[in-house]
């Protein structure tokens, strides 16, 4: 089990030659009793309930300490009823009945622990600014000892996890007090990026030529390695947790999407190609190469889950993972373009994506205003990041056309001015409906992806407002704490805009001092076994690994 009950965050200095990287521990010392001072800008780690007063915050300016609160505050608020939703209400009576399925879904425990990283932009105009002051809160997992054939299972896990759900209401649960499921099905989607910012923008060359083999050597890079090992250990958490509560009842299906982007990355090098810079044939070397990374990586990624999830003794049978279901239909039509010597055009990518995806394309489309509907590549694959974190709530039931979708338009019911947040109108709503599919939505990702799931959330509450979608969502964000900042955080960057992989890092800028590979700073972060198991799925999907040892 990818284990990080450690709190121990890497921090790499890349304004120094060579980068170097030093780590950080921020919540391991239990001997303090509220507040510990770690010297990263904008974050900061303590034990209690509340912060100690503005002393603790001198690292951020005084002027913060009441936004920090009430961060502090509101994020308690929302993860505590993340564990009333998921661990559910007590029996209300004595019937035999009702507590068998209580005491089998007690089988798995969520527990909010004391510890918390309270981080927010380290000063305006930060890359974090628009993501604002977030608090992270340990949350410990209580898994069974015995699930499935499975015997020799971890009894505990934790993540440091924020919470970000509207629709969540304080008395929801995801079952009832007889053990009946409130949702119809779960769908657990995470999501990555490829390469780094800086690999990318290495493989188009100044004056528009494409560099494919800076592509298809590449060694695994640090943020791909960090972000599988973060976010797999999150998922099968709360996949194990929901899936541990089947007990008695018919168990709920579930389903982990895995959205990393192939053809999305078609935009970086559209313009050159339709300016002339590069042939068709270049565009299709390069898009090959994407799409290679594309499938290794997911694959990578899956077997992180799927290990993962069978440390907490869950079998394979229990649950499905997708590679990114809906996408299918725009690559295809990109590589044929580019096959014939022609550039792509997105009229004929949307047809594709119509023929693919039918009848839910059709009821997601249906919700964009006319303005915001995609007119590039860029805001096409934009707006696929969404679509795939709603599309397991546009399953048709009640056999509407295309059409009939259509005509209703983005508007009247579905306009999110005049009734955003208010249940009672989507509870009129969803009584109108007839066949209504009760979908779970959990996202588990990094904080710095917030835009897409917030975008996201505003679709859900159109598609629960909406009468002509038999469906009645709920979109719950969960984001994982960050474990790699860069220069003290004093800019917020993100690790995907400043990897230096395939380079290594040093451990100070003293001559003929220890490197340490992109390996090497997860072995730190997340243990050996890790470290050993990525290797190994890089290496035997094809991916380049023979300079790490």
């Amino acid at each position: 089990m990818v284990s990080i009950s450690k709190s121990l965050v890497a921090d790499i200095c890349v304004g120094s030659s060579p980068p170097t990287v030093r780590f950080v521990t921020l919540l391991e010392n239990h001997d303090i009793s509220n507040t510990t001072f770690p010297s990263l800008s904008g974050v900061l780690a303590q034990y209690g309930s509340s912060l100690q007063g503005p002393a603790g915050l001198q690292h951020v300016g005084l002027a913060q300490d009441q936004k920090y609160q009430h961060a502090l505050t509101k994020g308690l608020k929302a993860v505590e009823k993340l564990q009333h939703f998921l661990d559910g209400p007590a029996p209300m009576s004595g019937d035999p009945v009702v507590l068998r399925c209580s005491s089998a879904r007690s089988s798995t425990l969520l527990e909010i622990t004391d510890e918390t990283i309270t981080s927010g932009p380290p000063c305006a105009g930060a890359a974090r600014e628009r993501e604002g002051i977030t608090s992270f809160h340990r949350m410990k997992f209580h898994l069974p000892k015995h699930v499935g054939c499975v015997q020799d299972v971890h009894e505990t896990s934790s993540q440091m996890l924020h919470l970000s759900c509207d629709g969540l209401r304080s008395e929801d649960t995801l079952f009832d007090r007889f053990g009946r499921w409130s949702r119809d099905h779960v769908t657990i989607v995470s999501g990555m990026c490829l390469f780094s910012d800086k690999i990318m923008r290495d493989a188009v060359q100044g004056d528009g030529k494409l560099d494919v083999s800076k592509l298809s050597s590449q060694e695994p890079t640090l943020y791909e390695l960090e972000i599988i090992a973060r976010s797999s250990s999150a998922i099968a958490d709360v996949a194990s947790h929901i899936l541990g509560k089947n007990g008695a009842a018919k168990p709920i299906p579930l389903e982990i999407v895995l959205d990393a982007p192939s053809w999305h990355y078609f935009q970086v090098v559209h313009g050159n190609l339709a300016s002339g810079h590069c042939t068709p044939a270049e565009a299709l070397d390069w898009l090959q190469a994407v799409e290679l990374r594309c499938e290794q990586v997911t694959t990578v990624f899956e077997n992180s889950v799927r290990h993962e999830m069978g440390l907490r003794g869950v079998p394979a049978g229990f649950y499905h993972i997708l590679a990114a279901p809906g996408t299918a239909g725009v690559g295809t039509s990109i590589r044929q373009a580019l096959t014939s010597g022609m550039v792509p055009d997105i009229a004929d990518c949307m047809d594709a994506i119509c023929e693919v995806e039918g009848e839910r394309w059709a009821m997601f489309y249906s919700l964009i205003p006319e303005k915001d509907r995609p007119c590039d590549f860029r805001s096409l694959g934009n707006l696929f990041y969404i679509y795939e974190v709603v599309r397991p709530a546009l399953a048709a039931k009640n056999g509407s056309t295309a059409a009939e979708l259509e005509v209703s338009g983005p508007n009247s019911a579905l306009d999110d001015s005049s009734s955003s947040g208010h249940s009672d109108i989507l509870d009129s709503a969803l009584h109108l409906k007839a066949n209504v599919e009760r979908p779970l939505i959990m996202s588990i990702d990094d904080r710095a992806e917030r835009k897409i799931y917030s975008k996201a959330q505003a679709f859900i509450k159109k598609i629960r407002r909406a009468p002509q979608i038999p469906s009645h969502p709920l979109l719950l964000e969960l984001y994982s704490a960050r474990r790699v900042f860069i220069n003290g955080n004093t800019g917020g960057d993100s690790l995907y805009w400043n990897d230096s992989s395939p380079h290594p890092l040093r451990m100070n800028t003293t001559a003929g001092s220890p490197e340490l590979e992109a390996f090497g700073v997860i072995r730190n972060l997340y243990g050996n076994d890790c470290a050993q198991n990525l290797q190994r799925w890089f290496s035997e999907a094809g991916v380049n690994v023979s300079g790490h040892t």
